[in-house]
Order: C-alpha cells, then structure tokens, then sequence
C-alpha cells in the first residue's frame, strides 16, 4: 500500500527530471502546449530519457557494495541525478536542435522531420542573435520602424504575438534610417500586425 512519502518519492523520482528537461529545453526552444495529461506523459517521458543517459552511473553506483551501502553517498548522487541531472540533458537537446543532428539523420536514411517549434512566429524570434533592424507593417498599413536587440522582446505566448521594440526610427525619403530620440522603444500589439521585416545591421 502507498504512503504519503511513497507518493512523494514517485513523483520526484518519476516526474520531476522530465519537468526540469522540459523547463530548461523551452527556454531556448518554444513548444506546443499540451493537455495536463499529456504533459505527465510527456515528463515521464523524459524522466525515463534522463535515467538512460545516467544509467552508466545508476550501474556503478550499485555494482560496487561500498557505494551502495553509504546513504549518504546514495542521497548525493541520486539527488545529482535527478536534480543536475536533467540540465545537462537538456543541453544535450538543444546542441541535437541547434545542429540539427535528427533531421540530419532523417535525410541520410530518407525521412524528412518535422520542425518540434509550432510557428514561424517562435521560429524566428528564438533565432534573432545580432542585431537587426524591423519593420513592422500594421493591419491598417501603417508601419513602424525601428532597432530588435537585447532589450527588444516577442511573446511566446500562444494566441499572443506582440512585439516591443528597443528603439524607434523614422525612414527618411532618401532611405536613410533616423532614430527618433525621447522614446523608450514600442509596444505593438499582437493582432495589430500584418508582417514583420528583418535587415541585418
């Protein structure tokens, strides 16, 4: 019969790590949201991710009898392995994203995988590393210029695709780019907008 810590040592143990995956993963790469049912599917499922990747050390730790026995040892390593764990398979999931190496894989033996971000929109937006300069064209066509850098930011959020841009400016009748001065950049709201163009700096 399960007891209180019984359930409490399960959920650590089984969906915890995946939880940790998951958070760390959609900070670099967003992702559909999922049904509370799925989502502990999903945790378990990288749970078990986890425990494979330190499987080699689960071996060691109850190969040897001197580890096995030590609580203290146990508790430490356990607690690493849940815990500090998951970091680092998730960085090992963002390096397989960031080159590729699945879809890669897919094409060498003739499957063409499918992108895991859900929008163009996060597409983009989780890619923009230098600066670039924008154009954002309204519904009513009226458009605002202006600088996308650290300080900008776009919303990840589903049904929510707003946008704040760090810098204004004015394009001029020469094409040349002339930064408004007194702003602290702009909110656009997300339904307001019809396209967004990117220049590099």
């Amino acid at each position: 019969m399960f007891t209180t810590f019984d359930a409490v040592f399960y959920t650590l143990a089984f969906l915890v790590p995946g939880f940790l995956i998951d958070y760390f993963v959609k900070k670099f790469i967003p992702k559909k949201d999922l049904c509370d049912e799925k989502n502990l599917l999903y945790y378990l499922c990288l749970s078990c991710l986890n425990y494979a990747v330190w499987s080699w050390l689960i071996y060691i730790m109850y190969r040897f009898d001197r580890m096995g026995n030590d609580p203290v040892l146990n508790a430490v390593l356990w607690g690493a392995i849940i815990l500090i764990g998951p970091m680092i398979v998730s960085l090992i999931l963002l390096l397989f994203n960031k080159f590729k190496l699945v879809r890669r894989l897919g094409r060498l033996i003739g499957f063409a995988a499918l992108d895991p971000i859900p929008t163009a929109w996060d597409y983009i937006f989780s890619r923009l590393e230098a600066p670039k300069w924008v154009i954002v064209m309204l519904e009513n066509d009226q458009y605002y210029a202006g600088l996308w850098n650290g300080d900008s930011f776009a919303s990840s959020e589903t049904g929510e695709r707003d946008i704040y841009l760090q810098e204004v400016y004015r394009i001029k009748e020469d094409g040349s780019w002339e930064k408004v001065n007194k702003t602290r950049g702009i909110y656009i709201k997300g339904d307001q907008i019809k396209s967004v163009q990117f220049f590099d700096v």
